[in-house]
C-alpha cells in the first residue's frame, strides 16, 4: 500500500481495568473497511457481530444482511478523508446486542510522515489479550476476572493434572482428558489473558496486509476491465498468477487477461491490467532494505470621574436585564438536526471541554445560619486545540434558562453538531442534568477531584474507628486498617474506570458497617456508615459517567474540573464572597454575574457596539473591571 502519511492510533477497550490497549500505525490510505479488519485482528475478535465507527457524528461500517445500513461505502471512505489532527478521538463499537457491546476508544496520537520500508499496518505497543468474545461486554468480563482469578485457574489446572496422573491406566487417563478437554482449554485460554504477544499480532497484521493488497489488486483489475473510451467491459480471455515479492512476504496474485475492446482503443490484442500496474515483481521497499542490509550487515529492520454606587448598581442591572431579554427561549433539548445532516457539515474543531461547579454566596434573606447561603453554578468552556476560554454563571434558584445560557456560550465558541464536547461535573443531580441534550456528540464525565475528595474524607474517618482489640471479641467489628486498605483499592479501581470492582468493595464495606451498627456502635461508626452509604449511592448513580481517568490523564485530557474551580474563584469569590462581605439577593447576584462574565470573556464591548452603532470601547484592562 502506497501511503503519504501514517496515523499513530491508540486504541483502548473501554470500561476495563487493568487496561487492554493497542498502539497501531495505520496508513491514511486505509479505508474504513480496512480499519475494521485491522481492529478485529488486533483484538482477536471473530467479526461475528455488528459494528460501527462514529466519526465526527457520522456512523460508518460494513452493512450486514438484516441490519441497519450505512450511507457511505466503507470500502471507499479513507482515513485521509477525515484529515484527523493529533488529539482527535473517535469510537469503534463491536455490538452483540443493544445492551452488550465492546466499545473501543481510538485516539489519534501522532501524524507521522511516510517511512519507506515500514510494514503497515503494524502494532508498536499494547497490553493484555482481549476478553473472551463470549463475555459480550466489559461488566461480564470483569465479573469473570473476579470469580476466576489466576490463583483459582492455577489450582484447577493442578487439580486436573493430579487426577490424570492418578488415573489407574492410560485408557482411564485418556477418557478423563476427553471428558474435561473443553473445560481445560477454557482455563488455559483464561490463564493467558494477561499476556500479549506483539510479534504474533504483527504476523497476523502482515497476513491481513497481504489480503488487503490482494483485494486492492482485484479492485484495480476489475476497474481496468472497463474501456475508458467507450465505457464497455472487455471480454475475458484467460488468467494466470504473478508473484510479487514484498517486505511482508511473497504474494501470489491472480492476473486476468482481457480481449482488446472492439472500439479499437487498445493497441494490443489482449490487455493485462495487473501486469501494467506491477511491471516489476519486487517492491521498492524490499529492494531498499535488501541493498541496505547487504551494505551495512547488521542493520535491523480611565476612570477619571467619581462614581455613585447607587447609579452604578442601577446601570449594571439595566445592562444585565437587557442581556437577559436577548436570551432565547429555554428548551429541554437543543439538538434540532438529523444524523444525516451531520454528513454535510464541515470538519469540526477539536473537542470543547466544559467544566461545571458550584459556589455559595451570602443571602440577604437569611432566616438561619443554615439558610444564609444560596448556590451559584459556574463553568468554563475551553477549546482543546487552544483558543479563548469562556466562563458563565447563574443563580440556580433564580435562573429559568440555564440550558439556553450554556448553549449560547458553546455556540459562541463555534460548537457544531458533529463536534465532540466533554462535560465534567461534580455528579450532583442538578448540575449533572444541565448539559444533557445540548450536543449529540457530548460525553459526560464525573470530576475526579470530587471522587477522590470523598475517599479522602472516608479514609480520615477510619482513623477514629475503634480497633478490634478495643471491643468485645464476641461483637462483630471491622478493622480500620483493612477498611483503609480497601478504600485505597477503591480509589485505584475508580482511577482506572473499573466501577464494577469498586462498587463490589464499597457494598461490602456498607454491609459490614450495617452489621456493626445493628448492635452497639459508637457515634464514629454510625457516622462512617452514613458517609460510606452516601458514597455508595454517589458512585452507583454516576457509574455511567466514570471514565478511565488514568488513560485520559496519560493522553493529556482533562480529568477534573480544576478550570471550573478557578472560574468560581474568578467569577464569584473575588467579587461577592472573599473581601466583599455584603449580602446578596438571588436576583441581584444573578444580574451582576451576567455582566461580570461578559466582561471577563471580552464580549461586553461587542454587546454595546450592537446596541449603539458607532460605539468605540475605551482601552481598558479587563482586570480593572474584574
Amino acid at each position: 500500500m502506497d501511503q503519504d502519511a501514517v496515523y499513530q492510533l491508540r486504541v483502548v477497550l473501554s470500561g476495563i481495568s487493568p487496561l487492554i490497549w493497542r498502539r497501531l500505525l495505520v496508513p491514511d490510505s486505509a479505508t474504513i473497511a480496512d480499519l475494521h479488519e485491522i481492529l478485529q485482528t488486533a483484538f482477536g475478535w471473530s467479526d461475528g457481530y455488528l459494528h460501527r465507527f462514529t466519526i465526527h457524528g457520522v456512523e460508518y461500517g460494513l452493512g450486514r444482511l438484516g441490519a441497519v445500513g450505512f450511507s457511505h461505502d466503507a470500502h471507499q471512505v479513507r482515513l485521509a478523508d477525515f484529515a484527523f489532527r493529533p488529539g482527535e478521538r473517535f469510537t469503534y463499537t463491536y455490538t452483540y446486542n443493544l445492551f452488550a457491546f465492546w466499545r473501543h476508544d481510538i485516539r489519534v496520537e501522532k501524524l507521522l510522515p511516510r517511512t519507506r520500508g515500514r510494514i503497515l499496518p503494524v502494532c508498536t505497543g499494547g497490553a493484555r489479550q482481549a476478553p473472551p468474545e463470549e463475555c459480550r461486554d466489559a461488566e461480564a468480563f470483569l465479573a469473570l476476572r473476579r470469580d476466576l482469578p489466576q490463583v483459582v485457574i492455577a489450582a484447577r489446572l493442578a487439580e486436573f493434572l493430579t487426577e490424570v496422573m492418578d488415573a489407574p491406566d492410560d485408557q482411564a487417563a485418556r477418557a478423563l482428558l476427553a471428558d474435561r478437554r473443553e473445560e481445560m482449554d477454557t482455563l488455559v485460554r483464561y490463564a493467558g489473558l494477561d499476556d500479549f504477544d506483539r510479534g504474533a499480532l504483527n504476523r497476523a497484521l502482515a497476513a491481513l496486509q497481504r489480503d488487503m493488497v490482494a483485494a486492492q489488486a482485484r479492485t484495480a483489475v476489475e476497474t481496468a476491465r472497463t474501456c475508458t473510451t467507450c465505457g464497455k467491459r472487455r471480454g475475458a480471455k484467460d488468467s494466470h498468477q504473478i508473484v510479487l515479492r514484498t517486505l511482508f512476504g511473497t504474494l501470489h496474485l491472480d492476473s486476468p487477461r482481457y480481449l482488446a475492446c472492439r472500439c479499437g482503443a487498445d493497441q494490443a490484442a489482449t490487455v493485462s491490467p495487473l501486469t501494467v500496474l506491477l511491471p516489476e515483481r519486487t517492491t521498492p521497499e524490499l529492494l531498499f532494505w535488501e541493498a541496505k542490509y547487504a551494505a551495512l550487515l547488521g542493520e535491523t529492520f480611565p476612570l477619571g470621574r467619581e462614581l455613585q454606587a447607587a447609579a452604578v448598581r442601577q446601570h449594571v442591572e439595566q445592562t444585565a436585564t437587557r442581556l437577559e431579554e436577548e436570551l432565547g427561549e429555554e428548551h429541554t433539548s437543543f439538538i434540532d438536526t438529523c444524523p444525516r445532516d451531520w454528513e454535510d457539515l464541515p470538519r469540526p474543531g477539536l473537542p470543547l471541554v466544559v467544566t461545571l461547579d458550584g459556589g455559595y454566596v451570602h443571602s440577604s434573606n437569611q432566616t438561619s445560619r443554615r439558610d444564609g447561603w444560596f448556590e451559584v453554578v459556574t463553568g468554563r468552556s475551553t477549546p482543546t486545540g487552544g483558543g479563548d476560554a469562556k466562563t458563565f454563571a447563574f443563580v440556580q434558584t433564580y435562573d429559568h434558562k440555564p440550558k439556553r445560557r450554556l448553549y449560547e456560550v458553546l455556540k459562541a465558541q463555534g460548537m457544531a453538531d458533529n463536534q465532540q464536547v466533554v462535560f465534567l461535573t461534580d455528579g450532583g443531580e442538578d448540575i449533572r442534568d444541565l448539559p444533557a441534550f445540548l450536543n449529540p456528540q457530548a460525553e459526560y464525565y464525573l470530576d475526579w477531584f470530587h471522587v477522590t475528595m470523598r475517599i479522602t474524607v472516608l479514609r480520615q474517618m477510619t482513623r477514629s474507628l475503634p480497633p478490634p482489640g478495643d471491643v468485645d471479641e464476641e461483637v462483630f467489628t471491622i478493622d480500620p486498617v483493612r477498611v483503609d486498605a480497601d478504600l485505597e483499592r477503591i480509589k485505584h479501581f475508580l482511577w482506572h474506570g473499573n466501577t464494577y470492582r469498586a462498587l463490589d468493595l464499597i457494598e461490602d464495606l456498607v454491609e459490614d458497617s450495617e452489621t456493626v451498627c445493628a448492635e452497639e456502635a459508637t457515634d464514629k461508626q454510625r457516622a462512617f456508615l452514613t458517609r460510606i452509604s452516601e458514597f455508595c449511592g454517589y458512585i452507583a448513580s454516576n457509574r455511567g459517567q466514570i471514565p478511565n481517568y488514568g488513560e485520559r490523564h496519560r493522553c493529556g485530557e482533562a480529568v477534573s474540573s480544576a478550570s471550573a474551580e478557578s472560574a468560581v474563584n474568578q467569577v464569584i469569590s473575588r467579587r461577592v464572597v472573599k473581601k466583599q462581605q455584603m449580602r446578596w439577593s438571588p436576583r441581584g447576584a444573578h444580574l451582576l454575574l451576567q455582566v461580570r462574565t461578559r466582561v471577563l470573556n471580552g464580549d461586553l464591548a461587542d454587546d454595546f457596539a450592537r446596541w449603539y452603532p458607532g460605539f468605540a470601547p475605551p482601552e481598558q484592562d479587563v482586570g480593572l473591571a474584574a
